[in-house]
């Protein structure tokens, strides 16, 4: 019941952070945003998601599945260590009030005029991202 919710879930989180990496790499406004001309997911936000996203993909399978799969397990522990770095990063950037310039690495972003650090993802989704990748690295280390 649970491996194909969470293969589901994991794809359509993956599906969503490359809409919107492809949105930055296109230039299309609607696929940054919910609402054209609001706030955009940063770039970094929509990386992560694709990391989260095949990482509980990538456990889903791993956990319910009888055969070896070591190099899926592998996989899915690069995409949330992946994760749970660049936002450990971002998160140690608003906690010491430094810039690693990792914000802006990938896609530069001039559509938050107000912005303090342009591209930098909130404090509070740093903080969520951090606990998720956490997590999932923990239930794939201990198999659960």
């Amino acid at each position: 019941m649970f491996k194909p919710t969470a293969i589901v879930l994991g794809a359509l989180v993956a599906i969503v952070g490359l809409a919107v990496l492809a949105g930055w790499a296109l230039g299309i406004p609607a696929l940054k945003s919910v609402v054209v001309g609001m706030a955009t997911m940063k770039a970094n936000t929509a990386i992560t998601f694709v990391l989260l996203g095949g990482c509980l993909v990538l456990h889903a399978v791993c956990a319910y599945s009888k055969e070896d799969r070591r190099g899926l397990k592998r996989t899915c522990v690069f995409f949330g260590s992946g994760a749970f770095l660049l936002s450990l990063l971002t998160l140690s950037e608003d906690l010491f009030g430094t810039n690693l310039g990792i914000d802006e690495l990938f896609f530069a972003d001039r559509n938050s005029p107000h912005a303090l650090f342009h591209g930098r993802m909130s404090t509070g989704t740093s903080s969520c991202f951090v606990l998720l990748a956490a997590s999932l690295l923990v239930a794939q280390a201990f198999g659960g």
